[in-house]
Protein backbone atom coordinates (compact mmCIF):
# COMPACT_ATOMS: atom_id res chain seq x y z
CA UNK A 1 0.00 0.00 0.00
CA UNK A 2 2.97 2.54 0.83
CA UNK A 3 4.42 2.10 -2.26
CA UNK A 4 1.24 2.31 -4.38
CA UNK A 5 0.68 5.17 -2.42
CA UNK A 6 4.07 6.93 -3.42
CA UNK A 7 3.61 5.92 -7.08
CA UNK A 8 0.33 7.33 -7.43
CA UNK A 9 0.92 10.73 -4.99
CA UNK A 10 4.78 11.33 -5.35
CA UNK A 11 6.40 13.62 -2.88
CA UNK A 12 6.68 17.39 -3.94
CA UNK A 13 10.19 18.55 -5.97
CA UNK A 14 12.27 21.18 -4.54
CA UNK A 15 11.85 23.72 -7.77
CA UNK A 16 15.48 24.66 -7.38
CA UNK A 17 16.56 20.59 -7.81
CA UNK A 18 14.18 20.60 -10.91
CA UNK A 19 15.84 23.00 -12.80
CA UNK A 20 19.04 21.66 -11.76
CA UNK A 21 17.38 18.04 -12.90
CA UNK A 22 16.38 20.30 -16.43
CA UNK A 23 19.26 21.59 -16.97
CA UNK A 24 21.44 18.63 -16.51
CA UNK A 25 19.46 17.07 -19.25
CA UNK A 26 19.75 19.41 -21.26
CA UNK A 27 23.42 19.15 -21.44
CA UNK A 28 23.81 15.62 -21.65
CA UNK A 29 24.17 14.52 -25.01
CA UNK A 30 21.64 11.71 -25.34
CA UNK A 31 19.03 13.87 -22.69
CA UNK A 32 18.59 10.47 -20.85
CA UNK A 33 17.15 9.66 -17.80
CA UNK A 34 20.27 9.00 -16.50
CA UNK A 35 21.23 12.76 -16.29
CA UNK A 36 17.47 13.47 -14.79
CA UNK A 37 18.73 11.94 -11.48
CA UNK A 38 22.12 13.74 -10.59
CA UNK A 39 23.26 12.93 -7.38
CA UNK A 40 22.66 15.30 -4.57
CA UNK A 41 25.38 17.96 -3.94
CA UNK A 42 26.53 18.18 -0.56
CA UNK A 43 28.04 20.98 1.16
CA UNK A 44 31.57 19.23 0.74
CA UNK A 45 31.61 19.13 -2.77
CA UNK A 46 30.37 22.93 -3.14
CA UNK A 47 33.20 24.02 -0.94
CA UNK A 48 35.59 21.32 -2.25
CA UNK A 49 34.92 23.86 -5.96
CA UNK A 50 35.94 27.46 -4.15
CA UNK A 51 39.70 27.05 -3.77
CA UNK A 52 40.40 25.62 -6.83
CA UNK A 53 38.17 28.81 -8.57
CA UNK A 54 40.42 31.26 -6.30
CA UNK A 55 43.85 29.05 -7.59
CA UNK A 56 42.24 29.57 -11.42
CA UNK A 57 41.69 33.49 -10.76
CA UNK A 58 44.81 33.90 -9.06
CA UNK A 59 46.69 31.81 -12.20
CA UNK A 60 45.17 33.81 -15.00
CA UNK A 61 45.68 37.32 -13.28
CA UNK A 62 49.49 36.45 -12.44
CA UNK A 63 50.39 35.55 -16.05
CA UNK A 64 48.00 38.56 -17.25
CA UNK A 65 49.84 41.06 -15.25
CA UNK A 66 53.29 39.13 -14.16
CA UNK A 67 55.47 41.99 -15.56
CA UNK A 68 53.20 44.64 -13.52
CA UNK A 69 53.47 42.52 -10.29
CA UNK A 70 57.60 42.09 -10.91
CA UNK A 71 58.07 45.96 -11.10
CA UNK A 72 55.96 46.28 -8.20
CA UNK A 73 58.31 44.16 -5.95
CA UNK A 74 61.21 45.14 -7.41
CA UNK A 75 60.64 49.19 -6.38
CA UNK A 76 60.12 47.56 -3.02
CA UNK A 77 62.74 45.78 -2.53
CA UNK A 78 64.75 49.10 -3.88
CA UNK A 79 63.20 50.96 -1.24
CA UNK A 80 60.19 51.87 -2.21
CA UNK A 81 57.40 53.29 0.40
CA UNK A 82 54.75 51.60 -0.80
CA UNK A 83 55.64 48.18 0.79
CA UNK A 84 51.98 47.90 2.04
CA UNK A 85 50.97 46.66 -2.08
CA UNK A 86 52.98 43.04 -0.96
CA UNK A 87 50.32 42.42 1.63
CA UNK A 88 47.28 43.09 -0.58
CA UNK A 89 47.19 39.41 -2.16
CA UNK A 90 46.45 38.51 1.42
CA UNK A 91 44.41 40.76 2.76
CA UNK A 92 42.22 39.92 -0.26
CA UNK A 93 42.31 35.91 0.36
CA UNK A 94 41.68 36.80 3.71
CA UNK A 95 38.15 38.24 2.26
CA UNK A 96 37.72 36.25 -0.30
CA UNK A 97 37.37 33.26 1.57
CA UNK A 98 34.59 34.18 3.51
CA UNK A 99 32.33 33.64 0.34
CA UNK A 100 32.85 30.22 0.08
CA UNK A 101 29.71 28.89 0.21
CA UNK A 102 27.59 27.85 -3.01
CA UNK A 103 25.90 29.44 -5.81
CA UNK A 104 22.69 30.62 -4.85
CA UNK A 105 20.52 29.52 -8.00
CA UNK A 106 21.44 27.77 -11.52
CA UNK A 107 24.46 29.02 -13.15
CA UNK A 108 24.01 31.00 -16.52
CA UNK A 109 27.50 30.95 -18.51
CA UNK A 110 26.16 33.16 -21.76
CA UNK A 111 25.49 35.73 -18.94
CA UNK A 112 28.44 35.60 -16.92
CA UNK A 113 30.40 36.61 -20.16
CA UNK A 114 28.76 38.91 -21.62
CA UNK A 115 29.04 40.60 -18.28
CA UNK A 116 32.89 39.62 -18.11
CA UNK A 117 33.11 41.05 -21.68
CA UNK A 118 30.93 44.23 -20.38
CA UNK A 119 33.84 44.94 -17.52
CA UNK A 120 36.63 44.05 -19.00
CA UNK A 121 35.79 46.48 -22.01
CA UNK A 122 34.17 49.36 -20.02
CA UNK A 123 36.99 49.30 -17.07
CA UNK A 124 39.81 48.74 -19.12
CA UNK A 125 38.92 51.24 -21.84
CA UNK A 126 38.53 53.52 -19.65
CA UNK A 127 41.52 53.70 -17.79
CA UNK A 128 42.90 53.77 -20.95
CA UNK A 129 41.12 57.02 -22.31
CA UNK A 130 41.69 58.56 -19.43
CA UNK A 131 45.32 57.80 -19.64
CA UNK A 132 45.55 59.65 -22.71
CA UNK A 133 43.82 62.81 -21.59
CA UNK A 134 45.96 62.84 -18.12
CA UNK A 135 49.11 60.64 -18.59
CA UNK A 136 50.74 62.61 -15.31
CA UNK A 137 47.91 61.81 -13.49
CA UNK A 138 47.30 58.54 -14.54
CA UNK A 139 50.76 57.36 -13.97
CA UNK A 140 50.81 59.09 -10.25
CA UNK A 141 47.57 57.50 -9.66
CA UNK A 142 49.48 54.10 -10.94
CA UNK A 143 45.99 53.28 -13.27
CA UNK A 144 47.95 50.17 -14.56
CA UNK A 145 47.36 48.79 -11.27
CA UNK A 146 43.43 49.72 -11.16
CA UNK A 147 43.04 47.95 -14.29
CA UNK A 148 44.07 44.21 -12.62
CA UNK A 149 40.67 44.72 -10.54
CA UNK A 150 39.01 44.67 -13.87
CA UNK A 151 40.82 41.67 -15.23
CA UNK A 152 40.61 39.74 -12.07
CA UNK A 153 36.20 40.89 -12.08
CA UNK A 154 36.34 39.32 -15.56
CA UNK A 155 38.04 35.96 -14.67
CA UNK A 156 35.95 35.72 -11.38
CA UNK A 157 32.81 36.03 -13.21
CA UNK A 158 33.71 33.18 -15.84
CA UNK A 159 34.94 31.19 -13.77
CA UNK A 160 32.98 31.58 -10.15
CA UNK A 161 29.70 32.85 -11.77
CA UNK A 162 28.54 36.20 -11.28
CA UNK A 163 25.96 35.86 -8.35
CA UNK A 164 29.05 35.28 -6.48
CA UNK A 165 30.90 37.93 -7.40
CA UNK A 166 28.35 40.49 -6.96
CA UNK A 167 27.97 38.84 -3.38
CA UNK A 168 31.69 39.47 -3.08
CA UNK A 169 31.25 43.21 -3.66
CA UNK A 170 32.91 44.23 -0.44
CA UNK A 171 36.27 42.47 -1.58
CA UNK A 172 36.51 44.56 -4.72
CA UNK A 173 35.67 47.56 -3.12
CA UNK A 174 38.47 46.79 -1.09
CA UNK A 175 41.23 45.80 -3.95
CA UNK A 176 39.95 49.23 -5.83
CA UNK A 177 40.76 51.10 -2.78
CA UNK A 178 44.14 49.58 -2.22
CA UNK A 179 45.62 48.67 -5.46
CA UNK A 180 46.71 52.74 -6.14
CA UNK A 181 48.95 53.66 -3.58
CA UNK A 182 48.46 57.52 -3.70
CA UNK A 183 45.65 57.50 -1.27
CA UNK A 184 47.90 55.53 1.10
CA UNK A 185 51.14 57.79 0.58
CA UNK A 186 48.66 61.15 1.85
CA UNK A 187 47.25 59.03 4.58
CA UNK A 188 50.99 57.99 5.80
CA UNK A 189 52.06 61.90 4.71
CA UNK A 190 48.79 63.32 7.05
CA UNK A 191 50.02 61.28 10.27
CA UNK A 192 53.63 62.61 9.42
CA UNK A 193 55.49 60.33 7.29
CA UNK A 194 57.56 58.17 9.71
CA UNK A 195 57.89 54.18 9.12
CA UNK A 196 55.68 53.66 12.09
CA UNK A 197 52.95 55.78 10.49
CA UNK A 198 53.20 54.14 6.98
CA UNK A 199 53.30 50.78 9.20
CA UNK A 200 50.02 52.03 10.93
CA UNK A 201 48.29 52.66 7.48
CA UNK A 202 48.79 49.34 6.50
CA UNK A 203 47.61 48.16 9.56
CA UNK A 204 44.56 50.01 9.10
CA UNK A 205 44.23 48.23 5.73
CA UNK A 206 44.55 45.08 7.68
CA UNK A 207 41.95 45.83 10.04
CA UNK A 208 39.49 46.18 7.60
CA UNK A 209 40.12 43.07 5.80
CA UNK A 210 39.54 41.18 9.06
CA UNK A 211 36.57 42.69 9.47
CA UNK A 212 35.06 41.47 6.02
CA UNK A 213 36.95 38.57 6.50
CA UNK A 214 34.17 38.07 9.16
CA UNK A 215 31.13 37.79 6.81
CA UNK A 216 28.29 35.94 8.40
CA UNK A 217 29.99 36.18 11.90
CA UNK A 218 27.89 38.20 15.10
CA UNK A 219 29.40 41.85 14.53
CA UNK A 220 30.92 42.61 18.10
CA UNK A 221 33.12 39.51 17.33
CA UNK A 222 34.04 41.08 14.18
CA UNK A 223 34.75 44.51 15.19
CA UNK A 224 36.61 42.99 18.35
CA UNK A 225 39.03 41.20 15.86
CA UNK A 226 39.91 43.99 13.81
CA UNK A 227 40.21 46.32 17.13
CA UNK A 228 42.54 43.91 17.92
CA UNK A 229 44.36 43.63 15.07
CA UNK A 230 44.76 47.57 15.54
CA UNK A 231 46.22 47.66 18.77
CA UNK A 232 48.66 44.44 18.17
CA UNK A 233 49.88 45.60 14.86
CA UNK A 234 50.24 49.31 17.00
CA UNK A 235 52.31 47.72 19.91
CA UNK A 236 54.12 45.56 17.25
CA UNK A 237 54.88 49.33 15.28
CA UNK A 238 56.06 50.70 18.67
CA UNK A 239 58.38 47.78 20.05
CA UNK A 240 59.92 47.18 16.08
CA UNK A 241 60.54 51.12 14.87
CA UNK A 242 63.97 51.69 14.85
CA UNK A 243 64.98 48.05 15.03
CA UNK A 244 63.69 47.23 11.02
CA UNK A 245 63.14 48.25 8.07
CA UNK A 246 59.94 50.20 6.52
CA UNK A 247 59.55 46.86 4.39
CA UNK A 248 59.66 44.34 6.99
CA UNK A 249 57.97 46.44 9.28
CA UNK A 250 55.05 46.82 6.70
CA UNK A 251 54.96 43.42 5.97
CA UNK A 252 54.36 42.12 10.10
CA UNK A 253 52.48 45.02 11.05
CA UNK A 254 50.16 44.99 7.73
CA UNK A 255 50.35 41.57 7.11
CA UNK A 256 51.48 39.19 9.87
CA UNK A 257 48.99 40.35 12.42
CA UNK A 258 45.77 40.45 10.30
CA UNK A 259 46.45 36.81 9.27
CA UNK A 260 46.89 35.97 12.75
CA UNK A 261 43.67 37.43 13.90
CA UNK A 262 41.56 36.34 10.91
CA UNK A 263 42.85 32.90 12.03
CA UNK A 264 41.28 33.11 15.50
CA UNK A 265 38.13 34.64 13.67
CA UNK A 266 37.75 31.23 11.54
CA UNK A 267 36.29 28.92 14.37
CA UNK A 268 33.63 31.44 14.57
CA UNK A 269 32.31 31.44 11.29
CA UNK A 270 29.47 29.47 10.07
CA UNK A 271 29.57 26.05 7.90
CA UNK A 272 30.33 26.30 4.18
CA UNK A 273 27.13 25.69 2.20
CA UNK A 274 24.70 25.31 4.51
CA UNK A 275 22.11 23.01 2.89
CA UNK A 276 18.67 24.75 0.94
CA UNK A 277 15.86 24.11 1.33
CA UNK A 278 15.04 20.52 -0.19
CA UNK A 279 18.02 19.15 1.28
CA UNK A 280 20.73 19.84 -1.09
CA UNK A 281 22.46 22.80 -2.82
CA UNK A 282 23.15 23.70 -6.75
CA UNK A 283 25.85 21.89 -8.10
CA UNK A 284 29.05 23.86 -8.19
CA UNK A 285 29.90 25.69 -11.94
CA UNK A 286 31.49 23.37 -14.11
CA UNK A 287 33.22 25.35 -16.68
CA UNK A 288 34.36 23.38 -20.72
CA UNK A 289 37.89 23.47 -21.92
CA UNK A 290 36.73 25.93 -24.37
CA UNK A 291 36.17 28.00 -21.79
CA UNK A 292 39.44 27.55 -20.45
CA UNK A 293 41.39 28.36 -23.33
CA UNK A 294 39.43 31.43 -23.66
CA UNK A 295 40.80 33.02 -20.53
CA UNK A 296 44.50 31.58 -21.53
CA UNK A 297 44.61 33.49 -24.38
CA UNK A 298 42.93 36.66 -22.45
CA UNK A 299 45.49 36.47 -19.96
CA UNK A 300 48.02 35.95 -22.39
CA UNK A 301 46.30 39.03 -24.05
CA UNK A 302 47.04 41.28 -20.89
CA UNK A 303 50.43 39.89 -20.43
CA UNK A 304 50.89 41.62 -24.04
CA UNK A 305 49.82 44.51 -23.51
CA UNK A 306 51.79 45.07 -19.74
CA UNK A 307 55.10 44.14 -21.34
CA UNK A 308 58.39 44.10 -18.86
CA UNK A 309 59.81 47.48 -18.43
CA UNK A 310 63.36 48.72 -18.91
CA UNK A 311 64.69 49.76 -15.31
CA UNK A 312 65.00 53.67 -15.08
CA UNK A 313 68.54 54.80 -16.09
CA UNK A 314 70.80 55.20 -12.77
CA UNK A 315 71.02 59.05 -12.18
CA UNK A 316 73.83 61.12 -13.58
CA UNK A 317 76.77 62.66 -10.83
CA UNK A 318 76.97 65.77 -9.43
CA UNK A 319 79.43 66.84 -6.78
CA UNK A 320 78.44 67.83 -3.45
CA UNK A 321 79.08 71.43 -3.68
CA UNK A 322 77.71 72.28 -7.08
CA UNK A 323 75.00 74.61 -5.21
CA UNK A 324 77.66 77.04 -4.42
CA UNK A 325 79.64 76.45 -7.49
CA UNK A 326 76.23 77.68 -9.45
CA UNK A 327 76.02 80.61 -7.12
CA UNK A 328 72.65 80.46 -5.35
CA UNK A 329 71.10 82.27 -3.00
CA UNK A 330 69.04 83.17 -0.28
CA UNK A 331 68.21 78.83 0.91
CA UNK A 332 64.65 78.44 1.92
CA UNK A 333 63.63 75.08 3.54
CA UNK A 334 60.37 73.87 2.97
CA UNK A 335 59.78 71.02 5.70
CA UNK A 336 56.58 69.23 4.09
CA UNK A 337 58.60 67.13 1.62
CA UNK A 338 59.89 65.04 4.91
CA UNK A 339 55.73 63.97 5.01
CA UNK A 340 56.04 62.53 1.39
CA UNK A 341 59.98 61.45 1.40
CA UNK A 342 60.55 59.88 4.58
CA UNK A 343 62.11 61.49 7.85
CA UNK A 344 65.53 62.24 5.92
CA UNK A 345 64.20 64.24 3.50
CA UNK A 346 64.30 67.29 2.80
CA UNK A 347 63.38 70.54 0.14
CA UNK A 348 65.49 73.84 -0.32
CA UNK A 349 64.45 76.57 -2.11
CA UNK A 350 67.11 78.50 -3.81
CA UNK A 351 67.14 81.78 -5.76
CA UNK A 352 69.06 82.17 -8.99
CA UNK A 353 70.98 85.27 -9.41
CA UNK A 354 68.70 87.74 -11.99
CA UNK A 355 70.07 89.70 -14.58
CA UNK A 356 68.56 92.51 -15.60
CA UNK A 357 65.21 92.30 -17.71
CA UNK A 358 65.16 88.74 -17.28
CA UNK A 359 62.12 86.42 -15.63
CA UNK A 360 62.63 85.51 -11.94
CA UNK A 361 63.72 82.12 -11.37
CA UNK A 362 64.63 79.43 -8.67
CA UNK A 363 65.87 76.36 -8.28
CA UNK A 364 64.33 73.78 -6.04
CA UNK A 365 66.08 70.80 -4.52
CA UNK A 366 64.74 67.45 -3.27
CA UNK A 367 67.17 65.54 -1.18
CA UNK A 368 66.85 61.85 -0.01
CA UNK A 369 69.12 59.08 0.64
CA UNK A 370 66.15 56.40 -0.80
CA UNK A 371 66.85 57.01 -4.50
CA UNK A 372 63.04 54.31 -4.68
CA UNK A 373 61.37 56.97 -2.28
CA UNK A 374 61.64 59.76 -4.60
CA UNK A 375 60.64 57.90 -8.06
CA UNK A 376 57.30 57.58 -6.02
CA UNK A 377 56.46 61.08 -7.21
CA UNK A 378 58.41 60.78 -10.40
CA UNK A 379 54.80 62.23 -12.19
CA UNK A 380 53.54 64.26 -8.97
CA UNK A 381 53.38 68.18 -10.08
CA UNK A 382 53.95 70.06 -6.23
CA UNK A 383 53.29 73.78 -8.20
CA UNK A 384 49.62 75.31 -8.40
CA UNK A 385 47.81 75.02 -11.59
CA UNK A 386 43.90 75.54 -12.64
CA UNK A 387 44.97 72.58 -15.33
CA UNK A 388 45.66 69.15 -14.78
CA UNK A 389 49.52 69.46 -16.67
CA UNK A 390 51.94 66.51 -18.16
CA UNK A 391 55.42 65.92 -18.18
CA UNK A 392 57.12 65.86 -21.34
CA UNK A 393 61.00 65.10 -22.43
CA UNK A 394 63.00 68.51 -22.27
CA UNK A 395 63.92 70.19 -25.47
CA UNK A 396 67.94 69.66 -25.87
CA UNK A 397 68.46 72.70 -26.38
CA UNK A 398 67.78 73.87 -22.84
CA UNK A 399 71.34 71.58 -21.95
CA UNK A 400 69.79 69.87 -19.16
CA UNK A 401 71.19 66.20 -18.08
CA UNK A 402 70.07 63.35 -19.73
CA UNK A 403 65.94 62.20 -18.82
CA UNK A 404 64.76 65.59 -18.18
CA UNK A 405 61.36 66.82 -18.07
CA UNK A 406 59.64 70.12 -18.33
CA UNK A 407 56.02 71.00 -17.10
CA UNK A 408 54.46 74.24 -17.51
CA UNK A 409 51.17 75.93 -17.00
CA UNK A 410 48.81 77.64 -19.68
CA UNK A 411 48.26 81.48 -19.14
CA UNK A 412 45.95 81.78 -21.98
CA UNK A 413 43.54 79.49 -19.85
CA UNK A 414 43.93 81.19 -16.55
CA UNK A 415 41.12 81.37 -14.77
CA UNK A 416 41.71 83.82 -12.06
CA UNK A 417 44.06 87.06 -12.29
CA UNK A 418 45.75 86.08 -8.99
CA UNK A 419 47.13 82.65 -10.31
CA UNK A 420 50.98 82.53 -11.34
CA UNK A 421 52.17 80.71 -14.44
CA UNK A 422 55.67 79.14 -14.65
CA UNK A 423 58.13 77.23 -16.22
CA UNK A 424 59.89 74.32 -14.68
CA UNK A 425 62.64 71.88 -16.01
CA UNK A 426 63.25 68.62 -13.31
CA UNK A 427 65.89 66.02 -13.49
CA UNK A 428 67.26 63.45 -11.24
CA UNK A 429 70.77 63.25 -10.09
CA UNK A 430 73.44 61.92 -7.34
CA UNK A 431 75.53 63.33 -5.14
CA UNK A 432 77.95 61.85 -3.04
CA UNK A 433 75.79 62.19 0.31
CA UNK A 434 72.39 61.89 -1.26
CA UNK A 435 70.07 61.55 -4.26
CA UNK A 436 68.68 65.04 -5.73
CA UNK A 437 65.47 66.08 -7.70
CA UNK A 438 66.32 69.30 -8.85
CA UNK A 439 63.86 71.79 -10.80
CA UNK A 440 64.66 75.11 -12.13
CA UNK A 441 61.60 77.04 -12.17
CA UNK A 442 61.27 80.25 -13.90
CA UNK A 443 58.16 83.22 -13.96
CA UNK A 444 56.55 83.42 -17.42
CA UNK A 445 55.38 86.73 -16.86
CA UNK A 446 57.17 89.64 -18.12
CA UNK A 447 56.26 92.42 -16.05
CA UNK A 448 56.14 90.62 -12.65
CA UNK A 449 58.93 91.01 -10.64
CA UNK A 450 57.78 87.97 -8.10
CA UNK A 451 59.37 84.91 -7.66
CA UNK A 452 57.65 81.49 -9.34
CA UNK A 453 55.13 79.99 -6.70
CA UNK A 454 56.26 77.79 -4.02
CA UNK A 455 55.75 74.03 -3.79
CA UNK A 456 52.35 72.60 -2.38
CA UNK A 457 51.73 69.34 -0.28
CA UNK A 458 49.80 66.61 -2.21
CA UNK A 459 45.96 66.23 -1.73
CA UNK A 460 42.90 64.45 -3.23
CA UNK A 461 41.95 67.16 -4.20
CA UNK A 462 44.47 68.61 -6.69
CA UNK A 463 45.46 65.39 -7.67
CA UNK A 464 42.37 63.47 -8.25
CA UNK A 465 38.77 66.13 -7.94
CA UNK A 466 40.26 68.97 -9.73
CA UNK A 467 41.97 66.63 -12.65
CA UNK A 468 39.05 64.63 -12.75
CA UNK A 469 36.65 67.42 -13.08
CA UNK A 470 38.57 69.65 -15.84
CA UNK A 471 39.02 66.14 -17.88
CA UNK A 472 35.25 65.18 -17.73
CA UNK A 473 34.74 68.79 -18.99
CA UNK A 474 36.52 68.64 -22.15
CA UNK A 475 38.76 70.98 -21.42
CA UNK A 476 41.73 71.69 -23.94
CA UNK A 477 45.07 69.96 -22.31
CA UNK A 478 47.00 71.64 -24.93
CA UNK A 479 49.91 73.24 -22.47
CA UNK A 480 49.98 76.65 -25.48
CA UNK A 481 52.89 78.60 -27.01
CA UNK A 482 55.74 79.58 -24.22
CA UNK A 483 57.46 82.89 -24.72
CA UNK A 484 60.85 82.39 -25.77
CA UNK A 485 62.18 84.46 -23.57
CA UNK A 486 61.11 82.08 -20.46
CA UNK A 487 62.80 79.39 -21.79
CA UNK A 488 65.98 81.19 -22.78
CA UNK A 489 65.88 82.10 -19.17
CA UNK A 490 65.61 78.32 -17.83
CA UNK A 491 67.83 77.58 -20.46
CA UNK A 492 70.92 80.03 -18.76
CA UNK A 493 70.06 78.63 -15.21
CA UNK A 494 70.23 74.85 -15.85
CA UNK A 495 73.75 75.95 -18.27
CA UNK A 496 75.05 77.27 -15.00
CA UNK A 497 74.20 74.56 -12.75
CA UNK A 498 75.45 71.99 -15.18
CA UNK A 499 78.91 73.71 -16.43
CA UNK A 500 79.67 74.40 -12.95
CA UNK A 501 78.93 70.63 -11.66
CA UNK A 502 81.53 69.63 -14.39
CA UNK A 503 78.49 68.31 -16.64
CA UNK A 504 77.94 68.74 -20.08
CA UNK A 505 74.13 67.82 -20.48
Amino acid sequence: MTISANILHPPPQNSANKLVTNSNKLDHPNGSAEAEAPAPATAAQGSDSFWPQVAAIVALTGVGYMFVFAGVVADVLNGSRNAYLLTVPVLILLIVSSYRSCNDGVGDSESDWILAVLLGVGGLVGIHLFTQRGPTVAALWHLDLVGVAFWIACCAVVVAGSRRVFRAWAAGAFLLCCLTPLPSQLAVAHLGGSDADAAMVAAALGATAVFLCGRGIALHWRIAAAAGCLLLAAITTTTLDGVVGLTILVLIAGGAVPVLCAALLYPLRPAANPLRIGGSTPPPLHRSPRTIVLLTLGSLGMLAAHPLQSPPAAPASAPADWVTNAGLLQPTPIPFISRFLGPDASLTRYTAPVPDGSPPAVVDVMTSSNLAGLRDYTDAVWYPSAEPLNYRPADPELGAPNGSRVVYNNPDIATSDAEQHWYAVTWLWRTPDAYERVTVLVNQSQTSHEPPPMPRPLSISNTLIDPTLWLSRRQSSDAGELNPSVMHRAAEVVRVITETSGRDG
